[in-house]
């Protein structure tokens, strides 16, 4: 192996959709009381557009219609207009459809939430000839020393390691799948689901008791 089998963007890195809006919204670039926001912006940078023209007039009208409300007085309409300007500008530094040139185009591979990545080799499966394998344990590579959710997340930091808690109250429908089954790149040019919007198509048809698990979930 080399260095760049994994970490192969070194520079020119073309964030995804979630990478952009979760970082930016920690920034505070983008004005958080809007709701629902993360979901309207990540549809928007997901979606293939046919020109950057196109797109900047999709963010520009699809915010509007979905904040009409905020447009009613001087200050909403400031808010708005703010965070469609943003969003805008990071489409443009991101996104170059006449190149057809975006995050899809160069994965990155030193992770595997959206693309495999580490599960290349660390899926389980790969073994050397004398039977030792190259295993996918979330604890081999991570320590999770903290997992509070909720307001305990905004209490102090518990320091006790442990396996992995997946976020939301999934049970075990998550063991045995990588992330990238959920989270990563789908087929289809589709808006792909995620932890938030998680529903019963994403669990394999090979796999129904998961998936009537998963539909029970509130």
């Amino acid at each position: 192996m080399d260095c760049i089998d994994c970490h192969n963007r070194p520079t020119h890195i073309y964030r995804s959709p979630h990478q952009l809006i979760d970082f930016y919204m920690s920034t505070g670039l983008f004005d958080c009381s809007l709701p629902y926001f993360k979901r309207y912006a990540s549809q928007l940078l997901w979606e293939r557009w046919p020109d950057k023209e196109t797109a900047l007039k999709a963010i520009e009208e699809t915010l509007e219609e979905h904040y009409e409300r905020y447009l009613q007085s001087e200050a909403g309409t400031a808010l708005v207009r703010r965070n469609i300007h943003w969003l805008q500008t990071l489409y443009q530094r991101n996104f170059f459809p006449d190149q057809g040139v975006d995050w899809r185009a160069y994965p990155d591979h030193k992770s595997h939430f959206e693309f495999p990545g580490c599960y290349r080799c660390h899926d389980g499966e790969h073994k050397s000839d004398d039977g030792d394998v190259v295993s996918n344990d979330c604890l081999l590579c991570h320590e999770f020393l903290d997992q509070a959710e909720g307001e305990a997340a905004f209490g102090p930091i518990q320091y006790a390691g442990g396996p992995f808690r997946h976020p939301r109250h999934l049970g075990d429908i998550w063991k045995g799948r990588n992330c990238t089954d959920c989270h990563g790149v789908q087929t289809g040019g589709e808006y792909p689901p995620d932890a938030y919007s998680a529903t019963p198509n994403q669990v394999s048809s090979a796999e129904p008791e998961k998936a009537a698990q998963l539909a029970e979930l509130p």
